[in-house]
Protein backbone atom coordinates (compact mmCIF):
# COMPACT_ATOMS: atom_id res chain seq x y z
CA UNK A 1 0.00 0.00 0.00
CA UNK A 2 2.92 2.28 0.02
CA UNK A 3 2.10 3.13 3.52
CA UNK A 4 5.57 2.58 5.01
CA UNK A 5 7.47 4.48 2.34
CA UNK A 6 4.94 7.25 2.65
CA UNK A 7 5.80 7.77 6.71
CA UNK A 8 9.21 6.45 6.39
CA UNK A 9 9.73 9.98 3.86
CA UNK A 10 8.10 12.17 6.08
CA UNK A 11 10.19 10.92 8.74
CA UNK A 12 13.16 11.98 6.64
CA UNK A 13 11.80 15.15 5.97
CA UNK A 14 11.28 15.93 9.61
CA UNK A 15 13.92 15.13 11.13
CA UNK A 16 16.06 16.88 8.67
CA UNK A 17 14.19 19.84 9.25
CA UNK A 18 14.30 19.60 12.89
CA UNK A 19 18.29 19.03 12.92
CA UNK A 20 18.82 22.27 11.19
CA UNK A 21 16.51 24.27 12.74
CA UNK A 22 18.63 22.84 15.87
CA UNK A 23 21.65 23.96 14.86
CA UNK A 24 19.83 27.32 14.11
CA UNK A 25 20.99 27.38 10.47
CA UNK A 26 20.27 27.35 7.06
CA UNK A 27 20.24 24.30 5.20
CA UNK A 28 23.47 22.98 3.33
CA UNK A 29 23.28 22.47 -0.29
CA UNK A 30 23.60 18.52 0.63
CA UNK A 31 20.73 18.83 2.66
CA UNK A 32 18.59 20.89 0.22
CA UNK A 33 18.95 17.93 -1.97
CA UNK A 34 18.53 15.43 0.39
CA UNK A 35 15.02 17.09 1.11
CA UNK A 36 14.38 17.39 -2.53
CA UNK A 37 14.65 13.77 -2.69
CA UNK A 38 12.88 13.26 0.33
CA UNK A 39 9.91 15.08 -0.95
CA UNK A 40 9.83 13.49 -4.20
CA UNK A 41 9.74 10.12 -2.90
CA UNK A 42 7.01 11.44 -0.54
CA UNK A 43 4.96 12.38 -3.54
CA UNK A 44 5.70 9.43 -5.20
CA UNK A 45 4.52 7.02 -2.24
CA UNK A 46 1.95 9.68 -1.01
CA UNK A 47 0.28 9.40 -5.25
CA UNK A 48 0.40 5.38 -5.15
CA UNK A 49 -0.84 5.35 -1.17
CA UNK A 50 -4.29 7.45 -1.78
CA UNK A 51 -4.48 5.15 -5.62
CA UNK A 52 -4.63 2.53 -3.02
CA UNK A 53 -7.47 3.45 -0.77
CA UNK A 54 -8.75 5.07 -3.75
CA UNK A 55 -9.64 0.91 -4.86
CA UNK A 56 -10.87 -0.18 -1.55
CA UNK A 57 -13.78 1.44 -2.02
CA UNK A 58 -14.48 -0.99 -4.20
CA UNK A 59 -13.18 -4.07 -2.77
CA UNK A 60 -14.44 -3.60 0.62
CA UNK A 61 -17.23 -2.78 2.79
CA UNK A 62 -18.29 0.43 4.49
CA UNK A 63 -15.99 0.73 7.63
CA UNK A 64 -12.69 -0.24 5.58
CA UNK A 65 -14.10 2.43 2.88
CA UNK A 66 -14.69 5.19 5.77
CA UNK A 67 -11.30 4.34 7.35
CA UNK A 68 -10.00 4.85 3.76
CA UNK A 69 -11.83 8.65 3.55
CA UNK A 70 -10.91 9.66 6.97
CA UNK A 71 -7.30 8.85 6.48
CA UNK A 72 -7.28 10.71 3.40
CA UNK A 73 -8.72 13.56 5.01
CA UNK A 74 -6.43 13.64 7.92
CA UNK A 75 -3.66 13.31 5.78
CA UNK A 76 -4.79 16.29 3.66
CA UNK A 77 -4.93 18.49 7.16
CA UNK A 78 -1.47 17.09 8.56
CA UNK A 79 -0.38 18.64 4.76
CA UNK A 80 -0.71 22.29 5.56
CA UNK A 81 1.25 22.02 8.52
CA UNK A 82 4.69 23.29 9.24
CA UNK A 83 6.97 20.35 10.00
CA UNK A 84 7.13 21.64 13.34
CA UNK A 85 3.33 21.31 13.77
CA UNK A 86 2.86 17.43 12.18
CA UNK A 87 2.06 14.58 14.78
CA UNK A 88 4.57 11.70 14.98
CA UNK A 89 5.06 9.44 12.41
CA UNK A 90 3.18 6.88 14.40
CA UNK A 91 0.35 8.42 14.27
CA UNK A 92 0.42 7.67 10.24
CA UNK A 93 1.60 4.26 11.37
CA UNK A 94 -1.41 3.30 13.41
CA UNK A 95 -3.88 4.84 11.06
CA UNK A 96 -2.44 3.04 8.49
CA UNK A 97 -2.27 0.09 10.51
CA UNK A 98 -6.65 0.39 11.26
CA UNK A 99 -7.09 0.09 7.90
CA UNK A 100 -5.01 -3.30 7.12
CA UNK A 101 -6.79 -5.16 10.06
CA UNK A 102 -10.38 -3.49 8.81
CA UNK A 103 -9.03 -5.61 5.53
CA UNK A 104 -8.24 -8.60 7.34
CA UNK A 105 -11.14 -8.60 9.34
CA UNK A 106 -13.07 -8.66 6.11
CA UNK A 107 -10.95 -11.14 4.20
CA UNK A 108 -11.08 -13.15 7.22
CA UNK A 109 -15.09 -13.37 7.85
CA UNK A 110 -15.35 -13.97 3.93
Amino acid sequence: MQLSQYVENWRRIINLKSYVTAENRKPTNHELEQLKKYVTARDTARDKLFSALDSLHLYFEKETSDLSSSFRAWDEQQSIKQTKDLPKTIEWQEKGREILLSIRREMLDE
